[in-house]
């Protein structure tokens, strides 16, 4: 078994090396949306935390997890091969959560170091 969609979730300590001008600031709203933002440029808004609970509806505003929050598997790559190995997948293709909204920075500077300290990141 293959899984060829595995996202992660950077958690905040994933940025903690960046220069403030580029560190993802979440803010959550009152409807327990976070909004992920980056120089003041809004990159990335949903429940992040949801995000990392597999079988939670994303689109219910209820009961709002905060990223911290997540499943250990979402963002810990011990908790992370447990999982896989609990669901039979021998092998996963990792991509970004919050990182996907990183293309769409106008600065190019910004969007290079959050790419590298994102690789960094998984790379550990």
């Amino acid at each position: 078994m293959f899984d060829a969609d595995g996202h992660v979730l950077e958690p905040r300590a994933a940025w903690s090396a960046l220069p403030d001008r580029y560190r993802p600031v979440v803010r959550t709203d009152g409807r327990g949306l976070d909004h992920v933002t980056v120089g003041g440029e809004e990159v990335f808004v949903a429940r992040l935390g949801t995000m990392g609970r597999p079988g939670t509806d994303v689109s219910r505003g209820r009961d709002p997890v905060p990223l911290e929050a997540a499943l250990a598997g979402a963002f810990e790559p011990q908790a992370r091969l447990r999982d896989l190995d609990r669901e039979g997948i021998e092998a996963a293709v990792l991509y970004p959560t919050i990182g996907l909204g990183f293309w769409g920075l106008r600065d190019t500077r910004a969007a290079i170091a959050l790419a590298q300290a994102y690789n960094d990141w998984l790379a550990e």
